[in-house]
C-alpha cells in the first residue's frame, strides 16, 4: 500500500512541477498565498496593479542606470531574475528608496515569497487590453470562476 501511496505522491509531484504560468517559466512549483487562494477577483486586481507599479518602478530605476538598453516592460519581466526580485525586495536596506519596501512586503504577505506570481501580476496589469492569465489562481479561491 505504501509502494502505490508514493507512486501516487511522486506523479502528482511530476504534474505540478512546471510553473503555474506559461510566461515565466522556471520550474518552479505552484506557491500557495493569499493571492492565489484566498483573495476576491476584486484584491487580486488590486494586488495586480501595486504589483504593476512597483515592478515599473524597478524597471525605470534600472534603465536609468543603463542595465538594459531596448528591452520595454514586457521583455523586461520575462528577463527579470527571481533572485533579483528577492534581494531587492525582500533584503531591502535602510537607504534604499521606499518602494523596496512596499514590494517587499507585497511580494512575502500577499505572494508567499514567489516572484513568479508577482511578475505575473505585473504583467496582467500590462498586458490588461487582453486576457488577463490566472493560471496562478486556485479554482477554490473566491470568484474564481475559471482559470
Amino acid at each position: 500500500m505504501a509502494e502505490i501511496d508514493d507512486r501516487v505522491f511522486g506523479n502528482m509531484q511530476r504534474s505540478t512541477n512546471r510553473a503555474p504560468d506559461r510566461l515565466f517559466e522556471n520550474g518552479r512549483m505552484f506557491t500557495e498565498s493569499e493571492y492565489n487562494t484566498r483573495a476576491t477577483t476584486v484584491e487580486r486586481g488590486e494586488y495586480d496593479s501595486k504589483a504593476y507599479f512597483l515592478l515599473k518602478d524597478l524597471y525605470n530605476e534600472d534603465k536609468k542606470k543603463d542595465r538594459f538598453q531596448t528591452l520595454n516592460f514586457s521583455q523586461y519581466l520575462q528577463n527579470l531574475d527571481n533572485d533579483y526580485i528577492e534581494e531587492k525586495f525582500l533584503h531591502a536596506r535602510k537607504d534604499d528608496p521606499e518602494f523596496y519596501k512596499d514590494a517587499g512586503n507585497l511580494l512575502s504577505d500577499i505572494y508567499a515569497g514567489d516572484p513568479e506570481q508577482l511578475k505575473l501580476s505585473a504583467y496582467n496589469v500590462h498586458a490588461s487590453t487582453s486576457r488577463r492569465d490566472r493560471s496562478n489562481v486556485s479554482i477554490k479561491a473566491p470568484g474564481a470562476e475559471r482559470y
